[in-house]
């Protein structure tokens, strides 16, 4: 009730003293039912490109990409209902049983509605710590207008037919093979499988010795590298995770960028073995390399290397440059490092202050200003 009392004083206040559901939508940041019904429509008949220009649109009138997901969620949750209780929507749920609301249910299967569903609510917790949503909610177009309209088969608790000739034959099979095995077994014929032979190679990341960083392609980056581009790298780091599929984002979550250009970065590993894993495995390249274009609009090389080799390699730069003072600078390294730390976290605690402001109050209400 108290959050109730305070979006109507706003929405008061917004529209000088004039109520109206436009301006109650703009405050809270909703979206029309009208206007949910077209962008599921369209993910529903796989017209994608049209369902990416209605997201778009959205976010471009300024409402809330969290707000729009859990709208969809309450919408497809009263589809569910209008199939089996439609009377229920029609006494509590005002002006929102349209003529298009009605056909879309009809032609909607329920199977479908439950997987859309299990989307949605995937994608709202992966949108809980990012402030790429709108990546999101791009992704999440996709899948919804991949979503098939054949609803696999349900069987309501009825049993299938069985053939009953087919399942005697079976058993008699089986009993046949049982004797001959027991017949066996008395004569002393072993009935363990011979151990298979050793003509399959394991596929191992075979070591040729200790790991022999790029130092060539380490020093271009660091030539080049800046406090900004190391920051955008580690702030898009978390989102950069959560795009890959599960193995890959697996192996990329023991690497941390270390330094970073408007072109290329350096990431150390935990562990020795993985950056030569990682140079091994093309397909994780180019899953992570895509990924990287998504979030930043460029192209970025990444060079890689084990996490205890990077000290030797950043003062072998700087002793291959004789760069004026360099030396004095190698000690104090670290608490560079320490400070970059704790700047990053600075600003992620902000981050999520402004997050949190944004959700409980709505973007147009919240204004961010730079001090």
């Amino acid at each position: 009730m108290r959050d109730a009392l305070s979006i109507l004083d706003q929405v008061i206040s917004f529209g000088d003293n004039d109520v109206t559901l436009e301006n109650a939508l703009l405050v809270t940041g909703s979206v029309t039912n009208e206007k949910l019904t077209v962008y599921l429509s369209q993910v529903s008949q796989h017209e994608t490109p049209q369902a990416l220009k209605t997201v778009h649109e959205l976010l471009a009138d300024g409402k809330s990409a969290k707000r729009l997901v859990e709208d969809l969620i309450a919408y497809c949750r009263d589809m569910l209902l209008y199939q089996q209780a439609p009377e229920l929507l029609e006494q509590n749920e005002l002006g929102m049983l349209t003529e298009a609301f009605k056909t879309f249910v009809a032609q909607s299967s329920a199977a479908k509605i439950y997987r859309m569903i299990d989307i949605l609510n995937e994608q709202e917790e992966n949108m809980r710590f990012t402030s790429h949503e709108a990546v999101y909610l791009e992704v999440l177009t996709v899948k919804l207008s991949q979503l098939s309209d054949q609803a696999p088969e349900v069987t309501n608790g009825v049993q299938p037919e069985v053939n009953t000739a087919e399942v005697n034959q079976l058993i008699t099979q089986v009993q046949s093979l049982t004797a001959k095995v027991e017949a066996l077994q008395s004569q002393g014929v072993s009935t363990q499988a011979a151990p298979p032979k050793a003509n399959r190679q394991t596929r191992q990341v075979k070591s040729s010795g200790p790991f022999k960083a790029n130092q060539a392609q380490i020093n271009e980056v660091l030539g080049q590298a800046t406090r900004a581009d190391l920051m955008a790298m580690q702030d898009i780091w978390p989102d950069l995770l959560n795009m890959l599929p599960q193995q890959s984002s697996s192996m990329m979550s023991f690497g941390k960028p270390v330094a970073a250009s408007p072109s290329g970065a350096v990431i150390a590993f935990s562990y020795d073995f993985m950056p030569e894993q990682f140079q091994a495995d093309p397909t994780v390249q180019e899953q992570v390399t895509r990924a990287l274009v998504r979030l930043l609009n460029r192209e970025v090389r990444l060079t890689v290397l084990p996490e205890r080799m990077w000290g030797q390699v950043r003062q072998a730069y700087i002793k291959s440059h004789n760069l004026k003072g360099q030396a004095q600078q190698a000690e104090a390294e670290t608490m560079v490092d320490q400070k970059q730390a704790e700047e990053t976290k600075a600003i992620e605690a902000a981050q999520a202050v402004v997050v949190a402001a944004k959700e409980k109050f709505g973007d147009e209400i919240v204004t961010v200003q730079a001090d």
